[in-house]
């Protein structure tokens, strides 16, 4: 299962969304060979997110390469390891 952080949970920690909402969701194979591209429809919200995570397409590419790495345009926002 991948487990997005990009949404805060404390006063002071970064909200990982902001600034990223119309990039693209990419997840890398932990191996680094090959790639999932999801693009906002338009933009991204925690909630729309967190539903991308849970996607069957989403958890057969995390399943297929053993995990994954979750990056919304470059920023890292979490990972099947965390």
């Amino acid at each position: 299962m991948l487990k997005l952080i990009a949404r805060p949970l404390r006063p002071g920690e970064p909200d990982l969304l902001a600034g990223n909402e119309r990039e693209p969701l990419f997840l890398r194979a932990l191996g680094g060979q090959a790639t999932l591209r999801i693009d906002p429809a338009p933009t991204w919200t925690h909630e729309e997110l967190d539903a991308a995570a849970g996607r069957v397409d989403v958890m057969a590419f995390a399943t297929e390469h053993f995990g994954a790495d979750a990056f919304l345009g470059g920023r890292w926002i979490g990972s099947s390891e965390v």
